[in-house]
């Protein structure tokens, strides 16, 4: 069975939704701590949501062809990577960088994506694809802080405050 488009942003919906109203419904058992219920909204739900809207939407604001299943693979990638960004959190600090890692690429190869659609693009673009490449430039840097902290534990605070208005600019 190939997965398409519609099939996965459904899926990132009921996911997003779903770590939404468990985020909700934990603080009150107090079993998680607040940064894994906010990780469980932003990192497996709403970057992953984001991603796979920008995949679906830059072929309109482009006005190219449709959206090959190797474009779904960066939604899918924030996806994963939100979820070791969760056992991370919760078991292992170890697999933090590796979830942003994971986050860039995704970024990444979106980014290019994007380029090389404008390239493409009949005309000028819609002003709006300029937007998703300052957010995802936004998003590029707030994951590079993270691994920049990982790195340096020593301004980790420093990184972590500078990722975190980051994704408010995002």
């Amino acid at each position: 069975m190939k997965l398409r488009l519609p099939q996965l942003m459904i899926i990132l919906v009921v996911v997003t939704l779903l770590g939404a109203t468990l985020s909700f419904t934990l603080p009150s058992v107090r079993l998680v701590p607040t940064a894994i219920l906010l990780h469980m909204i932003f990192a497996v739900g709403i970057i992953p949501l984001i991603l796979g809207a920008m995949t679906y939407f830059v072929p309109v604001l482009t006005r190219t062809g449709a959206v090959s299943n190797c474009e779904l693979i960066p939604p899918l990638l924030a996806f994963v990577a939100g979820l070791l960004l969760i056992v991370g959190l919760w078991k292992s600090n170890q697999l933090i960088p590796i979830a942003a890692a994971i986050d860039l690429v995704a970024v990444l190869w979106l980014s290019r994506w994007i380029q090389q659609r404008r390239g493409r693009c009949l005309g000028s673009p819609h002003p709006g694809l300029r937007w998703y490449q300052l957010a995802l430039l936004m998003l590029l840097l707030a994951l590079s802080a993270i691994l920049a902290g990982y790195f340096w534990p020593e301004q980790w605070r420093a990184f972590r405050h500078f990722h975190l208005h980051l994704n408010l600019l995002g």
